[in-house]
């Protein structure tokens, strides 16, 4: 076949599929919070006072969300965390956003070729640095921040060493 007479066919066909995701997302229309059902209201009570402001295909994608058995849980977590928790949440939410696709892939693959103990060690440090006080927390991000990896490891480990000869040291004193 002539592809000189269906050159002007496949643009028309480019052009239709690339504007037709622009206009299916311009129809969708947004949905009033008293008309949703009382269950996806009690999911998405943290979402109560903004609801208005997000966008439809948000609050379509919300809706959807909160039938999966998981997102209560989450959002009953999420509604327990202090405001400066959920405000770290978010910059670290951004922090990732921002970062090259290639680089959030490999943090994705690293975390789901670990193993379940490797995880739960992750878990349980991170539960240790939680429970320090915030200003040690925020002195030790801010001398951690332009390390390389390779440094940052050396630090925590010099850090948990210094921490474990101090526990160890109050012991010796005790005896």
């Amino acid at each position: 076949m002539n592809t000189k007479l269906l050159a002007p066919f496949y643009i028309a066909a480019a052009f239709t599929l690339t504007t037709l995701p622009a206009s299916a997302e311009e129809s969708v229309e947004a949905l009033n919070w008293e008309e949703l059902p009382a269950e996806i209201q009690q999911s998405l009570s943290p979402m109560a006072e903004r609801w208005d402001k997000l966008a439809p295909q948000q609050q379509h994608r919300l809706v959807r969300r909160a039938s999966d058995s998981g997102f209560k849980d989450k959002a009953e977590r999420w509604k327990q965390l202090s405001p400066e928790e959920r405000q770290r949440i978010r910059k670290a939410r951004d922090r990732f956003q921002d970062m090259p696709p290639e680089k959030r892939q490999e943090l994705r693959s690293r975390w789901e070729n670990m193993s379940d103990d490797d995880k739960q060690k992750v878990r349980e440090v991170r539960n240790r640095v939680k429970s320090l006080p915030p200003h040690v927390r925020q002195q030790a991000r801010e001398d951690m921040r332009d390390m390389s990896p390779k440094q940052r490891r050396e630090y925590l480990r010099k850090l948990k060493n210094s921490k474990s000869g101090n526990k160890n040291k109050g012991k010796k004193e005790q005896e």
